[in-house]
């Protein structure tokens, strides 16, 4: 079984945009309900799946493989007009970091693992 990498993510933006950015993931977390299977908002090639969706008010978490899913939140982002941040924690890799993007602009702070200590 592959690492898993967790993942939380928080969203900014116009509430409306919000709303719909969230109703997106709604609907991402019952097809995964669904299916039992891993899901992204965006097809493509990166192989990056979301796992075991929790979804709240506030914002929404997940597990994906060995890294964050990026190119699903980017394509969320700028569908709608708001800033994600993702948090994520891969230990057996020694994968940690922030991501923010707004859909055109990113950053991705990444820890080295000389700097867990």
């Amino acid at each position: 079984m592959a690492n898993l990498c967790s993942n939380w993510v928080t969203l900014q933006g116009e509430p409306e945009n919000v709303k719909a950015y969230m109703n997106d993931i709604k609907a991402l977390s019952e097809e995964s309900e669904r299916t039992g299977n891993g899901v992204k908002a965006v097809e493509d090639e990166t192989g990056e799946y979301m796992f075991d969706l929790y979804v709240d008010e506030c914002g929404f978490s997940f597990e994906s493989k060995w890294t964050p899913v990026f190119a699903s939140l980017r394509y969320l982002s700028a569908k709608h007009g708001v800033t994600t941040t993702n948090i994520y924690e891969e230990c057996g890799c020694m994968v940690y970091g922030q991501w923010t993007s707004d859909g055109i602009n990113e950053t991705d702070v990444f820890l080295e693992p000389e700097e867990w200590n």
